[in-house]
């Protein structure tokens, strides 16, 4: 079955599955770069950009 926007890859992890899941489920590592806001955060479609910067 395939998606129109869907997107899939494969790789080898070097680690066990232990780790690899203990690490997906900590959600301190994992949104993690949630953290910092993009520069296109906080923009409206009624703000020009120049105004917010």
């Amino acid at each position: 079955m395939t998606h129109e926007r869907s997107a899939s890859s494969t790789t080898i992890v070097s680690a066990q599955p232990e780790d690899v899941f203990a690490f997906l489920d900590d959600p301190t590592v994992f949104g993690a770069h949630m953290e910092k806001p993009s520069g296109e955060q906080g923009r409206t479609a009624l703000a020009p950009a120049a105004e917010l910067d």
